[in-house]
Order: C-alpha cells, then sequence, then structure tokens
C-alpha cells in the first residue's frame, strides 16, 4: 500500500510538469511586467511575492525531474523522460527507441511507475 501511494505520487508529479514549465513562464513575464511598472508605482512587495512564486515552481519542477531521474529500469526511465518531460506523444517515443506503438502500450500498462 504504500509503495503504491508514493507511485502514485511520483505519477502526479510527473503529470504537472508541463503546468510547471507554463507557470514558470507565466511568473517570469509577470516579474518583467512589475519590474516595468515600478519606475511608476511602488509594486515592490509583489515582486517580492513573484519571485518567491517562481523559487517554490523551480523547486518543484526539480523535484520532478529527481523523481524521473530515481526511476531504476533505464528504458522506463527514458519513457518517462520522453512523455512528460520532452512531450513526445506514445507514437514518437515509439518511433524514438525503434519499437512498435502496440509494445510501448505494453510497456507503459506493465510499468507500476507510468501507470
Amino acid at each position: 500500500p504504500l509503495g503504491a501511494v508514493l507511485l502514485l505520487e511520483r505519477g502526479v508529479k510527473m503529470e504537472r510538469y508541463s503546468l510547471v514549465e507554463c507557470l514558470i513562464e507565466d511568473s517570469k513575464r509577470l516579474i518583467k511586467e512589475f519590474e516595468e511598472i515600478s519606475k511608476y508605482v511602488d509594486v515592490d512587495i509583489y515582486i517580492k511575492k513573484e519571485y518567491a512564486r517562481l523559487e517554490r515552481l523551480e523547486a518543484e519542477k526539480k523535484d520532478i525531474i529527481d523523481s524521473i531521474s530515481s526511476i531504476e529500469d533505464d528504458r522506463t526511465r527514458t519513457i518517462a523522460y520522453l512523455y512528460y518531460i520532452k512531450g513526445y506523444t506514445k507514437r514518437k517515443i515509439a518511433d524514438f527507441l525503434g519499437i512498435n506503438e502496440r509494445y510501448l502500450h505494453r510497456i507503459w500498462k506493465n510499468s507500476e511507475v507510468l501507470q
């Protein structure tokens, strides 16, 4: 049960990667806008809050990457990296690995990490 919970947590983390990437870009854009506005209005508190948010997001991104890096099986780790970090489709992953898509789906289905 505890192992299943940890695997579920890892899966949820990996699913969040693309969202975290978007939030980081949004946060950086917002910081630039605040810095531009700060020439005319005191927005230091908002800049500090956004930098704190950016720091939390960067830490979450690193945690997700570390979670994928800790997958013991090379093939599963590669599949997870290509799917969650690089955004490859399952078809593109199969092509990249030189296997057919049906075999990739079987690997995915049988892997506790990718569930």
